[in-house]
């Protein structure tokens, strides 16, 4: 039997993300290992930012190699989990103008970087789809 698909709309993504005020950030060190560290994040039009500190870890290994993963999730009960990944490139903001723009809900801690990524590799799941459920 295949499996049912669970996925969520372009729509439905965007809708997940507004609601969401943290992420995990997925990095990759010099050895080329996984990192991860928890993150506040706001969705802009189709941009998802997010604030790490500038002594961080993950913000050293984004100066090194930009590539990240952005991981989502919400699970009030099992038939509610939803989640989006996000994989692309944090791209650094600087513009004092879309600064001002993007709120986060907790403020960052210390000297703290602002990046975006876009959602154009976004792969999600959305439990409440399930129809065969026992």
């Amino acid at each position: 039997m295949p499996r049912e698909r669970i996925d969520m709309s372009r729509g439905e993504v965007l809708d997940f993300l507004r609601g969401e005020r943290r992420l995990v950030l997925g990095t990759l060190d010099a050895d080329g290992a996984p990192w991860a560290d928890a993150a506040p994040c706001s969705l802009q039009g189709e941009v998802l930012y997010f604030s790490i500190p500038r002594d961080s870890r993950s913000f050293a290994n984004i100066q090194r190699d930009d590539r990240v993963c952005c991981s989502l999730d919400r699970y009030p009960t099992y038939y509610e989990i939803k989640g989006a990944t996000l994989h692309g490139h944090a791209v650094a903001v600087t513009d004092a103008a879309t600064l001002d723009k993007i709120r986060f809900d907790q403020s960052a801690r210390g000297d703290a970087a602002v990046f975006g990524v876009g959602l154009d590799d976004v792969v999600s799941f959305d439990f409440a789809k399930l129809k065969n459920r026992p």
